[in-house]
């Protein structure tokens, strides 16, 4: 499960059956970390450069599978593990955190 942030803000859940990988793709630089607490909005909240914190509501919304009892009981899967690990932010609503991504950044040789 992959959400992407576009250059335009735009943000979409890609891959929402994939509930062995989770993470935030922004497809623009980290100087423009105002513009993630922008585009997350809805979605969730900015922690740091690093890490997000995704609604779990959202998430089930923007899947398309929160009716499907199996995907349904793989989400729960999901929320218990990542809970272990205390990446679960309990609340109304219920977070995960999500580590962040910009393939747009220049990396060091």
């Amino acid at each position: 499960m992959e959400i992407r942030v576009s250059p335009a803000l735009a943000v979409t859940l890609v891959a929402p059956d994939d509930l062995k990988r989770f993470k935030t793709v922004v497809e623009f630089g980290s100087d423009r970390l105002e513009d993630l607490k922008t585009a997350l909005k809805t979605a969730g909240e900015v922690e740091s450069k690093d890490a997000v914190w995704i609604s779990a509501d959202w998430l089930k919304s923007e899947s398309g599978l929160a009716d499907n009892s199996e995907w349904a009981s793989g989400f729960e899967g999901m929320l218990s593990y990542a809970a272990k690990h205390g990446w679960v932010r309990d609340g109304s609503p219920v977070m995960i955190r999500s580590h962040v991504e910009w393939p747009n950044e220049a990396t060091a040789a």
